[in-house]
């Protein structure tokens, strides 16, 4: 594998990688939010929140992993408009 290939590899990646951990958290917190608000108990609502947090960002990364791949492949790193 060459450089450019390699570079976009690693940078479709990590940005899919960030945009499923941000995802996650915001799903982790609003899920904890919620299940406090309508009383949940602790346990459950831990539960909860890991499920969805797990769910989201799986989710997430596989969408944006695929969606920045493609978009790699169009580009050339380092070129400029």
């Amino acid at each position: 594998m060459d450089d450019e290939k390699h570079t976009q590899s690693l940078r479709s990646y990590q940005m899919a990688r960030t945009s499923a951990m941000i995802a996650g958290g915001i799903a982790t917190f609003v899920a904890f939010a919620i299940f406090q608000i309508v009383g949940a108990g602790i346990l459950e609502t831990a539960a909860w929140m890991f499920a969805l947090g797990a769910m989201t960002f799986s989710g997430t990364f596989v969408a944006c992993y695929i969606g920045y791949a493609a978009a790699a492949k169009r580009s050339v790193v380092g070129q400029t408009a």
